[in-house]
């Protein structure tokens, strides 16, 4: 089994991720999964469009999205915005680490680490 982890000894959070994971791992006694990384910063991303506009009417909200300039869990979200193919209204630039089990039962802080990926 292999899976994006949030987890990498080598993977650099923001103060934004760290503050997240402490939390996160506080209040549900278990280290957040990537999953949960990326609805965070999906929800602070529109977050931030809906301060920028000052509105939360999606008609509003939604042209602003390309414009988003934010610290995320793993580093700064900007949008890559190319109509017409995959990289509309996408981030780039991240690095994505895969872990893959061991052990049946493995998790992220006891999978091992078999992939790097930029997006």
């Amino acid at each position: 089994v292999i899976w994006p982890t949030f987890s990498a000894p080598t993977l650099r959070l923001t103060s934004v991720g760290l503050t997240f994971k402490h939390l996160f791992t506080k209040k549900y006694k278990h280290q957040p999964v990537i999953y949960q990384a990326f609805t965070w910063d999906q929800l602070n991303a529109w977050k931030w469009a809906v301060d920028t506009v000052g509105s939360i009417a999606r008609a509003d909200v939604i042209p602003a999205l390309p414009r988003i300039d934010m610290i995320g869990t793993m580093g700064h979200i900007t949008l890559v915005n190319k109509r017409g193919t995959v990289h509309f209204n996408q981030w780039e630039g991240i690095t994505v680490y895969f872990d893959q089990a061991s052990k049946k039962g493995a998790t992220d802080p006891t999978a091992r680490v078999i992939a790097t990926i930029r997006g």
